[in-house]
């Protein structure tokens, strides 16, 4: 049975409760930082892609569209070449690299992917590997909630996807192609 002194004891604790949890808005009401980084691998197109993104999810979103970050395509055949684009955040298009070569690409659509595939020699593109890899990008750019995880894709093959709440502690930068393509 409680007695007069716990509640006592207890009140006394109330001010200090209540002011922690008046300051729990403040703290929640700015948002968070992140980052994502995850690896795809498009079988029928002959390709793997590198996403990695960071940025700032403002409080009561879910996504955000001033992200920077990178997008990399390499080969998984001997035909295709290397494609890169880099996002520079805020709302400037991304810079396409086509083979080492800057090209002059539009934004980041199914279009765009697919005429930035064919001039690096890409044979055989499959619609709806390019559909699925123009969404996979745009979410891992976006935040945490748009990254895809194993199990949620349906024509890539997640080959490994993460994220963190926070800004990375050094940028993170694509890994090499292997030459002469290699299976994912």
């Amino acid at each position: 049975m409680l007695s007069l002194e716990h509640f006592r004891h207890a009140s006394r604790n109330v001010p200090r409760l209540m002011a922690a949890l008046s300051a729990l808005p403040l703290i929640a009401c700015s948002g968070y930082d992140f980052w994502t980084h995850g690896r795809y691998a498009a079988p029928k197109s002959g390709f793997t892609m590198e996403v990695a993104g960071d940025g700032h999810v403002d409080f009561g979103e879910d996504t955000t569209s001033t992200y920077h970050g990178f997008v990399q395509i390499c080969p998984t055949t001997p035909s295709g070449g290397r494609v890169s684009l880099m996002f520079p955040g805020g709302t400037a298009k991304p810079s396409w690299t086509v083979s080492a070569l800057k090209s002059s690409g539009g934004d980041w659509t199914r279009a765009e992917l697919e005429r930035q595939l064919r001039a690096a020699g890409y044979l055989s593109l499959d619609p709806a590997e390019l559909d699925e890899a123009v969404g996979v990008a745009g979410g891992a750019l976006a935040g945490p909630k748009g990254i895809t995880l194993p199990g949620q894709s349906h024509h890539l093959k997640v080959l490994s996807a993460r994220f963190d709440r926070t800004l990375p502690t050094a940028p993170v930068a694509p890994a090499a192609c292997p030459r002469g393509g290699t299976s994912p």
